[in-house]
């Protein structure tokens, strides 16, 4: 009896908080047309609602997925990645082949992360009109009408059949077969926690959050089936283009930051807390941040606003974050083409959470820096340069980083190489300093020279030698490949080659 009194009062109060967070989502108007017609297929299409609960490091969440068979075949299961289950325990794939060490950094003991699907249903009808969203109407219902999808899943290990305890993988088998052309609608309720400190891109320390991988993600159906490969040591992303709607409730008193961009001014709660609601559309990841220290710097070049979230122990550094992102942004569109977003956001990750540093989502990247680091050493611009870079090589290219990672992070090199030169150069682009004079070229030939021959460049990320190997034929070799390209054809051709 005191169970069901138990369950009766936790109902209740869940009814009380989720309502509160319903009525707030509801309030906000729909979100703008970016880009008509559409710049992509828009395949993958996400609708979340999460709640940071930053004492736990954790995210409640619910999530409406709405994807289209655009391939030729009938399909009957659907995979996704669960890429916060990389940091589960110590048996996934990505722990195994890591040692629990990535770029230097490690988990905490306290700081495993992972995430749980709490409710999967099929919804009668998928949302046909993109630009209104479902979620908040969903969630305003008494119940979720449906078919319940859980009780199908099943945890699959496309790569490493051996690696039995990894959960970063899963396979739902769907009632009936969904024709070429026809559209689904599938309901998620999920919680997760990251990681701490944040590790491999993403994770929390003390009261800065860095959210990436974070959402249960539809994997790519490609002419061969499903393409949804474990979460490895060596391996970033690949996925569908698709529109965002996202709500996100934090601390009040926080800055927030994320994919896209705000749809209005944040709601308020009764709890402390505030909503915010943001929108993307034609991208294939959504990421966010938030802290309450962040100091914010704004500036805009040719038709693109920036924004930069530092530390405040680093504040004094906002203006050149802001320098390099305009260098990157007017460079690859005078030279390579169109951006198509109207703004970038630049984080300086949090000290003692560079672990989320160096990394790239769509209109959203992360540089790092020290304190105190004189102006001619550069490693801040070429990172800024290097990931923004990435809105093009994989945002825009669409290739597969599992499979083909010297597609992005080589034809990313190349470009940022040239850049650093002609913003800094001719001699000492990248180091300047005490009469020590280095270019990024040179750094990236020292860097093939060290190992040349471990493997070729056309490898999945995951079955190169070593780590090492892998940064050297997905970063450098590709990269000072097609600088020698470029001496031989000229820049003029070059720069026709990469336009086209």
């Amino acid at each position: 009896m005191k169970f069901s009194i138990h369950l009766c009062w936790i109902w209740f109060l869940m009814t009380i908080l989720l309502s509160g967070g319903i009525a707030q989502i509801s309030n906000f108007p729909n979100p703008p047309i970016l880009f008509d017609p559409p710049m992509s297929p828009r395949i993958a299409n996400y609708e979340i609602n999460v709640r940071l609960i930053p004492e736990d490091r954790r995210l409640e969440g619910q999530q409406i997925l709405t994807w289209k068979n655009t391939s030729d075949d009938e399909i009957s299961e659907l995979q996704f990645h669960l890429y916060l289950n990389a940091f589960r325990n110590s048996k996934s794939t990505f722990m195994i082949e890591s040692g629990g060490v990535h770029r230097g950094f490690q988990l905490s003991e306290e700081g495993w992360g992972y995430i749980e699907l709490n409710e999967i249903f099929l919804l009668p009808e998928p949302n046909s009109d993109l630009t209104h969203p479902m979620l908040p109407r969903l969630l305003a219902e008494e119940t979720i009408k449906g078919e319940d999808l859980l009780p199908t899943m099943e945890y699959i290990h496309p790569d490493n059949p051996e690696h039995i305890h990894d959960k970063t993988v899963i396979r739902l088998q769907l009632p009936r077969s969904l024709a070429p052309g026809e559209a689904i609608s599938l309901f998620f309720d999920f919680t997760a926690k990251l990681p701490e400190p944040p590790f491999a891109r993403t994770g929390a320390k003390e009261e800065y959050f860095f959210v990436g991988q974070w959402f249960p993600k539809i994997g790519v159906y490609t002419d061969t089936g499903w393409n949804c490969h474990q979460f490895h040591r060596n391996s970033e992303f690949f996925a569908d283009y698709g529109v965002y709607n996202v709500w996100i409730t934090v601390p009040a008193e926080n800055i927030l930051g994320a994919t896209g961009l705000p749809v209005s001014d944040p709601i308020i709660n009764d709890d402390g807390t505030a909503t915010h609601f943001y929108h993307a559309e034609d991208v294939h990841d959504f990421a966010w941040t938030t802290s309450p220290e962040y100091v914010e710097f704004t500036g805009k070049v040719q038709d693109v606003d920036i924004r930069v979230l530092m530390q405040p122990d680093h504040k004094d550094q906002g203006p050149r974050h802001i320098a390099a992102a305009k260098v990157a942004i007017s460079h690859f569109q005078d030279w390579y083409g169109d951006y198509p977003f109207p703004n970038l956001t630049v984080v300086d990750p949090r000290r003692g959470a560079k672990g989320s540093g160096g990394m790239e989502y769509p209109t959203l990247i992360t540089a790092g820096t020290i304190y105190g680091i004189p102006e001619g050493i550069r490693p801040v611009e070429m990172v800024i340069i290097h990931e923004f870079g990435h809105n093009y090589w994989y945002h825009l290219l669409a290739s597969n980083e599992f499979e083909e990672s010297w597609m992005d992070e080589g034809i990313n090199t190349y470009t940022e190489i040239q850049i650093m030169n002609d913003a800094y150069g001719p001699v000492g682009d990248m180091f300047d300093f005490l009469g020590i004079r280095l270019n990024d070229l040179q750094l990236n030939r020292m860097q093939y020279l060290s190992g040349p021959d471990y493997d070729p460049v056309l490898k999945k990320a995951w079955e190169f030698y070593s780590s090492r190997s892998y940064g050297i034929n997905s970063y450098a070799r590709p990269g000072i490949t097609l600088t020698t390209l470029q001496n031989y054809l000229g820049w003029d051709k070059m720069l026709e080659i990469m336009r086209t």
